[in-house]
């Protein structure tokens, strides 16, 4: 862990989904400097099951995920492991938009941009928010100066306001985004209606 920090690579980890069993420490995301991931469902509240500690930094969509199973078709998932890759997605996006930034400048981007949640910011229910990926690539900052250290915890860099309008870059982020989900629910359609024609045309 400390090697990849080092070669300054984001690293972010699932929060853990075992809140009825004591929220056990889970590692990789309590290590200093790993982004935790806690879930929320479609009303942004916590789901029962994301674990609550000081190693949440944020939260992101963690119920009704449609997957893709190992041998065929699609399924829905649930838990913070299904929210943590859309915090890993965006922070590759942020590094795609700006290349120059350094792992505590996508961290903090990332913190900084997401919306308000219950409890303040932080809380160890939801970090410091929802995660919010248009913000995260639109949003102006207040310039921090140094990159400061991501132990304990990232700090937070106060949100100057949105951006006049979206980069040329974002949106075309955006527009590729939905294309693709759109194309995974097509696909999740036709695969079963295929097969239950056995592969012949329709009417």
């Amino acid at each position: 862990m400390a090697e990849a920090l080092a070669a300054d690579i984001v690293v972010v980890a699932a929060a853990g989904n075992q809140h009825d069993h004591g929220d056990p420490t889970p590692y990789p995301a309590a290590y200093d400097g790993v982004v935790g991931v806690g879930a929320v469902g479609p009303d942004s509240v916590r789901i029962a099951s994301s674990q609550i500690g000081s190693y949440v930094d944020i939260v992101a969509p963690g119920t009704q995920v449609i997957g893709a199973l190992p041998t065929a078709g699609h399924a829905i998932f649930e838990g913070t492991s299904f929210a943590a890759p859309f915090v890993a997605a965006t922070a590759a996006l942020i590094r795609a938009r700006w290349p120059e930034l350094h792992q505590g400048d996508v961290v903090r981007r990332l913190l900084a941009t997401a919306d308000p949640a219950p409890g303040g910011r932080p809380s160890a229910e939801y970090g410091y928010g929802v995660l919010d990926p248009m913000r995260a690539l639109t949003e102006v900052l207040v310039p921090a100066g140094a990159v400061p250290s991501l132990s304990p915890r990232p700090s937070l860099v106060p949100v100057a306001g949105r951006a006049g309008a979206p980069a040329p870059v974002a949106l075309e982020v955006a527009v590729a985004l939905v294309a693709a989900a759109g194309g995974i629910v097509a696909v999740a359609i036709a695969v079963p209606a295929g097969r239950r024609r056995r592969w012949r045309p329709g009417p």
